[in-house]
């Protein structure tokens, strides 16, 4: 079997083909998908430096995937594996650039946070896309749990004449907002504008104001009915809030270089834990419990590239 075979073979046989595809465009680019079975520890190094990564686990994930695609062609090939690894420590081929461009902090969610919404007849609209922004950074919520958070997940309640909003979320504690709390408040009247909208407007290509019908369905974070997908669900929040920054063409101040058309649901959840490493002066067992977070093993390097990130701020 050749290259393009077997590559096919694996592709057809894995659950998760677009993350192998992107394993594969890497090996072409550094002109190693004809050597497979020939890499050797230094190769790995290039390859890892090559994906750009943001964090320790997407590095380790890469390297897993790595990996798997050098044992799968060995085995085709007849090829006794050998036993690969990187020369350094994962946190060594974390992107210091890469990351920067999509961590942000208090001033610059709030700037980016206020160019989601549009007006509309004298009238804001579209709560569901600002609303999106921010439960990953109010909230930290991961990209999974926007995604499965139901409506009947949220319940408001009064509690000695103030207003609370108890959110359950599946797998670990109930997150709770408080009215007196300004960001609370803030994301409180959100969440019960987005329950209520029923349409969505965004400019076409003409830069004319087209009206969407927003599906009717039990997710908090619905998609446009136009939608092709028979899905209840959005099928990928992070890219949902991709097309959403770059429609919105949301500006940022030229003294912060921030990749608005890459930034996703986990850039601005770590962004939120690396501000209360820094400033808020989190344990890692506070970061467990607020953010989901099972284990320190991806917090280590994170709070030490936090207090980075804020030094001097």
């Amino acid at each position: 079997m050749n290259y393009e075979q077997i590559k096919e073979e694996l592709l057809n046989s894995t659950s998760k083909p677009s993350e192998f595809r992107r394993i594969f465009n890497v090996l072409q680019n550094l002109e190693l998908e004809n050597k497979i079975t020939e890499l050797t520890n230094n190769d790995i190094d290039e390859i890892l430096f090559a994906f750009h990564s943001k964090s320790k686990s997407s590095v380790t994930k890469n390297f897993s995937m790595i990996r798997r695609i050098y044992r799968y062609f060995c085995n085709k090939k007849g090829v006794t594996p050998k036993t690969l690894k990187p020369n350094l420590d994962y946190n060594d081929y974390i992107d210091e650039e890469a990351l920067r461009s999509v961590t942000i902090d208090p001033y610059y969610y709030n700037i980016i946070k206020s160019q989601l919404t549009i007006l509309r007849d004298g009238k804001l609209c579209n709560f569901r896309d600002k609303l999106l922004f921010e439960l990953p950074w109010v909230l930290g919520l991961s990209n999974r749990e926007i995604k499965f958070l139901r409506k009947d997940d949220i319940k408001f309640i009064n509690e000695h004449g103030k207003e609370r909003c108890i959110i359950k979320i599946k797998g670990r504690s109930s997150k709770i907002l408080r009215e007196e709390d300004a960001g609370d408040y803030e994301v409180m009247e959100d969440i019960k504008k987005t329950l209520e909208e029923t349409q969505h407007f965004m400019e076409d290509k003409n830069d004319l104001m087209k009206e969407q019908k927003l599906k009717d369905t039990p997710y908090l974070i619905r998609a446009i009915a136009s939608n092709k997908s028979n899905s209840n669900y959005i099928s990928n929040p992070s890219c949902t809030l991709q097309r959403i920054l770059v429609a919105n063409e949301v500006n940022i101040p030229d003294d912060k270089i921030i990749n608005i058309e890459q930034l996703t649901i986990e850039d601005i959840r770590r962004s939120k834990i690396m501000y209360c490493f820094a400033k808020k002066g989190y344990t890692f067992e506070r970061v467990r419990e607020e953010f989901g977070k099972k284990t320190d093993c991806d917090l280590y390097w994170l709070r030490d590239k936090a207090l980075q990130f804020y030094k001097n701020k």
